[in-house]
């Protein structure tokens, strides 16, 4: 008997077998109706997908053989992916110098007749055969051998397509764990803002109660107002929290007061004084999603504020209406955007390398998050701006009446 070579790219091999995940699995009946074709078209009681491990010949599919694995030297699958391009074909292993001594020759199943057409990935590594066995000699017609080749091609066919549904099931359990953990954070997080806000509304809801008249009317209005931004805030807080937690989340339509709506935003935004700040619109409702709304509202207008740098800062937010849509734009006066950048402002943690009038460089969230929003109504988001022509955001979103948003 003589041993089967080890492959040159013996290392890579074998990592490229362990990447399927499949040796020592349970039987699959994929498999085992190709191996059972295999057996029948050339008529053999002994049909195998055979993988070769590092000291092993392993069986994916067994017909007709009683073991699941046997002794790696001893395999003649070991042979033939040694050369993973042919058909390895044994008519007479008494013959053959190679498998004569075999002990699979000599004892059972007394092999005499063999084919093996290797199992070959894609990057060309041989992961073990499609193989045949008889106890008596034989000979292979060449309808026989296309079918074995074909037959091959077709395991191979479904060891991949078993690797991809391993793969994203795989990718799902990341994906949940990582909602998880990001459900605590949110968590967390909407606490530790939700916390000192409560406080802060009932320490002006206590100086108001307590102070009574000792307080000036201008006083009184700025605890009035301290009061009523700190509960709004707690609000969209808990609003953002419930949408961006829930994967089944359901757009909550309603109609909302156009000019309240602006006028919330503009409080909860709090535009530095130094900005010419103008709002308006020219309808009186618009039926939509308010929490979504506000969001998309605070993140163009907060990226306004922090981008739309220069002499004399102008921001505008109208809002109006067209037969299909309703539209937001949002418009200021600073630096603007290059094209070329303007295809790719939208993209999660995408920046343009610019400091804002603070100082800090952004994160790359805020467009895509309204993206996002926006994408949730099932409208569109376009910027309209060139080298120091500002900036124009201009949200569209289908106009309905009643019910649900359209898709």
């Amino acid at each position: 008997m003589i041993k089967p070579g080890i492959p040159e790219n013996e290392k890579e091999r074998l990592e490229a077998l362990q990447s399927y995940k499949i040796l020592d699995t349970l039987p699959e009946s994929s498999f085992d109706s190709i191996t059972s074709i295999a057996a029948f078209i050339c008529n053999t009681p002994i049909s195998l997908v055979s993988l070769i491990d590092k000291d092993r010949q392993w069986f994916k599919s067994n017909k007709g053989l009683g073991v699941s694995e046997t002794p790696r030297e001893q395999a003649f699958c070991a042979h033939a992916i040694n050369n993973p391009k042919e058909i390895m074909i044994v008519e007479d292993s008494l013959k053959d110098e190679r498998f004569a001594n075999n002990p699979l020759v000599q004892g059972d199943p007394h092999i005499r007749f063999y084919a093996g057409a290797p199992l070959v990935t894609n990057e060309g590594f041989p992961l073990g055969t499609l193989c045949i066995i008889d106890s008596v000699p034989r000979h292979l017609d060449e309808f026989q051998l296309k079918a074995l080749s074909d037959l091959a091609s077709q395991v191979m066919v479904q060891f991949q397509l078993r690797k991809q549904l391993i793969e994203m099931e795989e990718l799902k359990l990341r994906l949940e764990k990582q909602f998880y953990e990001a459900e605590r954070f949110a968590h967390l997080v909407s606490h530790d803002i939700k916390a000192p806000l409560r406080g802060i509304a009932a320490l002006a809801t206590y100086t108001l109660e307590e102070a009574g008249n000792e307080l000036s009317d201008e006083v009184s209005d700025y605890l009035n107002q301290i009061q009523e931004r700190a509960n709004k805030t707690i609000g969209l807080v808990e609003g953002i929290l419930k949408h961006t937690l829930s994967t089944n989340y359901e757009v909550n339509l309603e109609w909302i007061n156009a000019r309240l709506l602006l006028r919330d935003v503009a409080e909860l935004s709090a535009v530095p004084a130094d900005i010419a700040f103008t709002s308006e619109t020219t309808i009186t409702e618009v039926y939509s999603d308010r929490v979504i709304l506000i969001q998309i509202l605070i993140n163009l207008l907060n990226n306004a504020v922090k981008y739309g740098v220069s002499p004399n800062p102008k921001i505008q937010i109208r809002i109006k209406q067209t037969l299909n849509e309703w539209k937001i734009e949002v418009k200021d006066n600073g630096p603007g955007v290059s094209p070329e950048h303007q295809v790719r402002i939208f993209e999660m943690f995408q920046t343009l390398g610019k400091t804002d009038r603070f100082g800090n460089k952004g994160s790359g969230i805020g467009l895509s998050t309204v993206k996002s929003l926006v994408q949730l109504l099932h409208g569109s988001i376009e910027l309209k701006s060139g080298i120091h022509k500002g900036c124009l955001f201009t949200v569209a979103i289908p106009r309905v009446k009643r019910g649900k948003i359209p898709t």
